[in-house]
C-alpha cells in the first residue's frame, strides 16, 4: 500500500476542487492581463506552501485577488522496472480532460473543477479492489499476477463565498465517480462514488486576520463485482485483512462486496486576508468504512476507522514564505466473528480488532523568491520526517519505517515577448532511520502475496532518490486567452536497481 494515506484521508476532509495555491496579488491585479495573472499565478513566494487553510471555503475567497480559467487536456505515463507497490501496478497511462476556474466579482467568489480521466493501470498484483489508499486493509484480491485495470474517472464540484462588514461565509460540494473493469478472468468491474460537502464559517479580527471554522461530511461507497467466463477453472478469491493475512472462512467465496463510508471533518484557521503575515489552521477527520460481503447475505465482514490530525502554522510575505506542519493517523480494523450459518444468515457473534496503522509526519518548508526585471527566481527547500507502524495481532506481524527526507526545488521564469516560461529543477532524497519487518510464516495459498511484502521492505529499507525537470510556456493569444503548453518528467532509483519514470504533457487555455 502506498504511505499516501495521510493525504488521500485530507483530500477527502475538506474536499477543495481547485489546487492549494496562493497569489498576493498587487491592487491592479483584478485587471491585470491575462499573461499578468498567469505570472502571479505560477511564482508567488506563497504558491503552494499552505494546505490546510484553503480547505475552508469561507478562507478560500482570500487565496487569489484575481479570476483565472483553464481548460486542458493531458496525458500520464508512469513505469516501474519493478513494481513498487504491486498491489497498486507498475504503471499506468492516463488521459485527461481538465476545467477549473476561480472567479472575483466584488465580495464574491466562485470556483470549480471538472475533469474525465480514461486510460489503464498495469501490473498488479494481489488485488481486485480501487481506492486502496481509502479502504485498505480489506482487499479483495487473486494470485493471477500482472494484471491491467481499465480505468475511467469523473469529477465535479465547486464552492462560493462572500462575506459583510467582518462577516465572511463559503460552502462547496465535489462528486467523484470511478469505474475500474477487465475483459479478461478473473473479471472485476468495481464502482466507486465520493460525495463531499462543506461549510465554512469567518469573522475578520483586529490586525486585518481572519479567524474561520468549517464542518464537513463525506459518504463514500465502492462496489466490486468479480466474474469468470473460462471453462478451465476460477482463480481462488481471497478476502486479505492486512499484511499477508486474510479471512480465511470465507476464501473463494463473496465474489460481490461493497465498501460503505462516512466522515467527518472540522478545521480551525487563523489567516490574514492579505496573505500576508502568520497563518495556522489545525484540522481533523473521522472516517469509519464497512467491509460487507453482498451475496453472503449482504454479511458485514470488516470495519475500519480511520482518525487524521493535522497542523500547519507559517508566515508569509513579500518574497519569502516560511511553514511548519505535523499530521497524525491512526487506522483501525474490527474482523467480525460469525457462528454457524443459519440457511443463508450468519449470526455475528462477536469481533476482534486485529490490524492498526498509525503515521506520524513533520517537516519544514521554505519559499524565496526575488526578481529581476522580466526574470525571476524561485528557491523551495523542505525538509521532513515521517514515521509508519503496521501490526497484525492475531498471528503477530509488524512492519516500522522512520524517514528523513530532504527535496529541493528551483524554478527559474522568463518573460520574452509575448510568451512567459517557466523551468523547474527539484530533487528528493529519502533516508531511512529504521526500518523493520516481522512476519509470521503465510499459509500456503498466501506465500506469492508474502514475498511481495518482503521485496517492497526491501526497497523501503534502502535510501531512495528522485529527480524532476518540469518546463511550462505560456503564449499569449489576446489580452484575455493564452495557450500554455506543459512538459514535466520525473525519475525515481531505489535499491536492486529499481527505477521509476512518469512523463506528463498537457495543453491548456488560459482566460
Amino acid at each position: 500500500m502506498r504511505t499516501t494515506i495521510m493525504s488521500t484521508m485530507l483530500a477527502l476532509a475538506a474536499w477543495s476542487p481547485v489546487a492549494a495555491e496562493t497569489a498576493a496579488a498587487p491592487d491592479s491585479a483584478s485587471t491585470a492581463t491575462v499573461m499578468q495573472r498567469i505570472e502571479l499565478a505560477s511564482l508567488e513566494p506563497a504558491q503552494g506552501l499552505l494546505a490546510l487553510a484553503w480547505h475552508n471555503p469561507a478562507i478560500n475567497q482570500y487565496r487569489r485577488s484575481f479570476s483565472m480559467s483553464e481548460v486542458g487536456l493531458s496525458f500520464t505515463s508512469r513505469h516501474e522496472s519493478t513494481a513498487l507497490h504491486p498491489q497498486q501496478g507498475d504503471g499506468e497511462h492516463i488521459a485527461a480532460f481538465d476545467a477549473t476556474t476561480y472567479i472575483k466579482h466584488k465580495s464574491q467568489t466562485l470556483w470549480g473543477r471538472a475533469y474525465y480521466n480514461n486510460g489503464r493501470i498495469d501490473g498488479i498484483e494481489w488485488n481486485e479492489t480501487s481506492d486502496i489508499d481509502i479502504v485498505y486493509p480489506y482487499l479483495l484480491a487473486d494470485s493471477a499476477g500482472g494484471k491491467k485495470m481499465n480505468v475511467e474517472r469523473y469529477s465535479f464540484g465547486g464552492g462560493y463565498a462572500s462575506r459583510k462588514g467582518r462577516l465572511s461565509w463559503g460552502a462547496s460540494i465535489g462528486y467523484t465517480a470511478g469505474l475500474y473493469y477487465r475483459n479478461v478472468d478473473p473479471r472485476p468491474r468495481n464502482v466507486t462514488a465520493r460525495l463531499s460537502v462543506l461549510a465554512g464559517l469567518g469573522y475578520r479580527l483586529a490586525g486585518d486576520y481572519v479567524g474561520a471554522v468549517s464542518l464537513g461530511f463525506m459518504k463514500y461507497r465502492q462496489s466490486n463485482d468479480i466474474a469468470f467466463y473460462s471453462e478451465l477453472g476460477n482463480e481462488k478469491i481471497f478476502h486479505l485483512t492486512g499484511l499477508v493475512n486474510d479471512y480465511n472462512r470465507f476464501a473463494g467465496s463473496g465474489y460481490s462486496t461493497y465498501y460503505n463510508g462516512r466522515q467527518w471533518s472540522t478545521s480551525l484557521s487563523l489567516h490574514p486576508a492579505g496573505n500576508h503575515g502568520f497563518s495556522a489552521t489545525v484540522a481533523a477527520a473521522q472516517l469509519g468504512i464497512d467491509n460487507v460481503l453482498a451475496d453472503l447475505n449482504k454479511l458485514p465482514m470488516a470495519h475500519t476507522d480511520h482518525k487524521t490530525v493535522a497542523a500547519e502554522a507559517g508566515w508569509l510575505a513579500a518574497g519569502w514564505g516560511l511553514k511548519a506542519h505535523v499530521s497524525a493517523t491512526r487506522r483501525k480494523g474490527t474482523e467480525n466473528v460469525f457462528g454457524d450459518p443459519a440457511g443463508s444468515v450468519y449470526l455475528q457473534i462477536g469481533s476482534l480488532d486485529r490490524y492498526l496503522d498509525q503515521t506520524l509526519a513533520l517537516g519544514l518548508a521554505g519559499l524565496w523568491e526575488k526578481r529581476w526585471g522580466n526574470y525571476a527566481l524561485m528557491l523551495r527547500p523542505s525538509v521532513d520526517y515521517s514515521h509508519r507502524l503496521t501490526r497484525y495481532n492475531d498471528p503477530e506481524s509488524h512492519t516500522r519505517y522512520n524517514d528523513l527526507a530532504g527535496t529541493l526545488r528551483l524554478t527559474g521564469g522568463a518573460t520574452i515577448g509575448a510568451t512567459f516560461s517557466t523551468l523547474t529543477l527539484g530533487t528528493r532524497l529519502v533516508s531511512p532511520v529504521e526500518s523493520q519487518l516481522h512476519l509470521a510464516t503465510a499459509t500456503s495459498q498466501l506465500q506469492g502475496l508474502q514475498r511481495l511484502v518482503e521485496a517492497e521492505h526491501a526497497w523501503l529499507s534502502k535510501t531512495r532518490r528522485h529527480l524532476e525537470i518540469d518546463w511550462a510556456t505560456s503564449v499569449k493569444l489576446s489580452s484575455r486567452y493564452a495557450l500554455r503548453a506543459r512538459l514535466c518528467w520525473e525519475h525515481g532509483t531505489y535499491a536492486a536497481s529499481i527505477t521509476s519514470n512518469q512523463f506528463f504533457a498537457s495543453t491548456t487555455l488560459i482566460f
